[in-house]
Order: structure tokens, then sequence, then C-alpha cells
């Protein structure tokens, strides 16, 4: 039905999709019925192993999103909790580039991985030569991350100066980037109103994200009106912490 509406873009997440056996046969679906873009959202473990690679690329794939927290085993694994997985992951996205899907990489910032931003983008920029993008977010005090990352919760004053040298070594190393202006990223302000990192949001999105909010000092900046403003959780842990509005 979603195909016969127009849309072109299908995702697959979880959980943990590569798990599930009916997966290839559901790509196949969504080609058939006219899909061209289908994604995989996984940790990419399972991408290491070459059957279940080819079984789920031949089936159509052409786009993943995988979880890499870190350009080291202990920095990522520690945020995982699960040792010994970033080295099937790395194994994963390298067998996926070599298939020609083409992969992006979400890294959540944390207390545990927020001063290795600069190695991170060094890491995907020499691995991947420009074929692996990085979807930039923090983690955020919801859902499961509230347990996962209560250890690692990191405000936006915190994130600023470290989040900006990450997007800087992407673009000197020509790594594309995204991720840091939506839901999940950081209010225009903590990166400067920089024009190289921040998009503005359009009004239908700010008007259907029901858990944002504006905090007091939001009323003094003059960039409100393109701003979707700061998670209500995010706001009740950390306060205005980092937030620096445009006059």
């Amino acid at each position: 039905r979603a195909a016969e509406q127009g849309h072109r873009w299908v995702v697959f997440t979880g959980g943990e999709p590569t798990l599930v056996s009916w997966l290839p046969e559901a790509i196949e679906t969504a080609k058939e019925v006219g899909f061209e873009i289908i994604q995989v959202q996984s940790n990419g473990v399972h991408f290491s192993n070459s059957k279940i690679l080819e079984r789920i690329t031949s089936a159509g794939l052409t786009h993943a999103l995988i979880s890499l927290h870190g350009a080291q085993a202990e920095v990522s694994d520690s945020i995982t909790q699960s040792p010994g997985t970033w080295e099937k992951t790395v194994r994963g996205i390298d067998r996926l580039v070599e298939r020609h899907v083409e992969v992006s990489l979400s890294h959540v910032l944390t207390e545990k991985n927020l001063h290795h931003t600069v190695e991170f983008a060094a890491f995907v920029g020499t691995r991947w030569r420009g074929r692996v993008s990085i979807v930039w977010s923090i983690a955020a005090p919801i859902t499961e991350a509230v347990d996962r990352y209560e250890d690692g919760l990191v405000s936006f004053d915190r994130v600023a100066v470290p989040l900006k040298r990450g997007l800087e070594t992407c673009l000197e190393m020509g790594v594309e980037f995204g991720g840091q202006s939506d839901t999940c990223g950081v209010p225009p302000c903590v990166l400067e109103h920089d024009p190289r990192f921040v998009t503005p949001v359009e009004e239908r999105h700010r008007k259907s994200e029901k858990d944002f909010t504006f905090a007091p000092i939001c009323s003094e900046c003059s960039a409100r009106d393109t701003c979707r403003g700061v998670r209500q959780a995010t706001l009740a842990r950390f306060g205005e912490r980092g937030l620096v509005p445009l006059h």
C-alpha cells in the first residue's frame, strides 16, 4: 500500500532485523512493488557472515544504517555492552561497501566516546575513503537510552566542541555527514549556527514533534523560527546548559 501511495523509501529496523529469517524475502517484495531505496538499520555484525550478506544484498538491499560508536573496539564495545562485536561490525561494513550498498554509520555521542570525534571521523575517512557517511547524534534521556547510557548522557555544553571538531574533520577527510540537526542531534545554537553544519527545520516538522519544547532562554533567539527546540526530557535533566540564543 505504501508503494501504491508513491513512497519510494522503506526501512527495516528492530531490534536487529538481520536476525529475522524472512528479511531477504521482505526485501525482495519491497523491490518488486517498486521501492527504490531499501534500507536496513542494523548493528552490522551479521553482515560479516558471507552467507547472510549474500542473501540480503542479493535480495535487493540498497542502503544500510550501521551502528558504530568508536574507531577502536574498546570504546565501541563498551558503549554497546557487547564485547567482540566491533571487529565483526567493521568487517560487515567492509563487505557491504564491496557489494555497493550505500552505508551510513549511526554514531551516538556519550561520555565514553565524546572526546574521540576527530579520531572517529578520520578512521571513517581513511578506511572507507568517502564511501561511508556518518550520522551524528547524542544519547538522549529517553526510552532504553536512560538505562544503557545512564553514566554517559552528555549535556549540550559538553558536546558542542567535540561535535564541531568531528564535523570539521569530516570536511577535511571528505566524509559526508548528517544527523546533527535532526531530532537526535543538537539545536543550532550548540553549533554556533554554523551554516556548514546547521540545517533549518521546516515548519511542518517543527509542528509534528510533540516531545520538543523551548527553554526560557530561547525566547531571546532570533533563529527560533527555524529550530525545533529541545527535547523535554533533555531540558528536564540538564536545564539550559549549552543553549546560547542568537541575537
